[in-house]
């Protein structure tokens, strides 16, 4: 993995071999990979054990209350517009266990335990720009107030 932060002026394609291969090095790397996902008709964002769990050659029709994929033989990585939800519940888990208490028994004391953070190193694939624009934001808002 390269350590660059430049952002390309042009888009950037991966072959489906390299697609493949940066998920497994995500992997192998300690990275937990979220990734879009078709799940029960929709496309959402979960995490995914390999490139073959990644949705290809599915495209989605919206219309006002409608949402539906169909498949397509044009179609390839990632050509659906957008699934029903972001990647916020990846970055700020809906439920965290912080801290837990318990009381002794016998003795009536309290005990503190720290637990942990629940989640590793995290790589997101197929984020749209709208997503990656809102976590910028919110990195503002948390970082400078």
């Amino acid at each position: 993995m390269s350590d660059r932060t430049d952002s390309p002026t042009e888009p950037v394609c991966l072959p489906t071999s390299q697609l493949t291969a940066l998920v497994d090095r995500l992997r192998e790397l300690g990275y937990r990979v979220i990734g879009p996902r078709a799940t029960d008709g929709a496309i959402v964002f979960d995490e995914v054990a390999s490139s073959e769990e990644l949705p290809h050659g599915l495209i989605d029709e919206q219309d006002g209350g409608r949402y539906r994929l169909h498949s397509s033989d044009t179609a390839g990585w990632f050509d659906y517009v957008v699934g029903p939800q972001s990647v916020k519940q990846f970055l700020f888990p809906p439920v965290e266990t912080i801290q837990e208490f318990r009381r002794d028994g016998a003795s009536g004391d309290w005990q503190v335990n720290n637990s942990p953070p629940t989640a590793g190193p995290t790589a997101i694939l197929g984020v749209r720009s709208c997503d990656v624009q809102a976590v910028a934001v919110q990195d503002r808002v948390f970082l400078h107030g």
